[in-house]
């Protein structure tokens, strides 16, 4: 993104669009983590070590729980009427 495209989007985007696609940024973000998270928890069982297995759980069910908050907030934000 050059100089001017972001200059340019700051004067016309709308602070809505700018959070939306942060908000997108975070989720895509997410959905990455847990793949990733996912492959290293499946190495860690082939090798058997225990805590390398505890501690990519832990992580898978982090990002799996923000993903959740993530879905129900934008769910609440789609029935909210106003």
């Amino acid at each position: 993104m050059s100089p001017s495209s972001s200059s340019a989007c700051a004067s016309s985007c709308s602070g809505s669009h700018r959070k939306s696609q942060a908000q997108r940024r975070a989720d895509r973000f997410l959905v990455l983590s847990l793949f990733g998270g996912s492959l290293l928890l499946i190495y860690a069982i082939q090798r058997q070590d225990p805590v390398f297995i505890a501690g990519q759980a832990l992580g898978l069910f982090i990002y799996i729980r923000n993903l959740w908050l993530i879905a129900n907030e934008h769910k609440a934000a789609m029935t909210k009427v106003d």
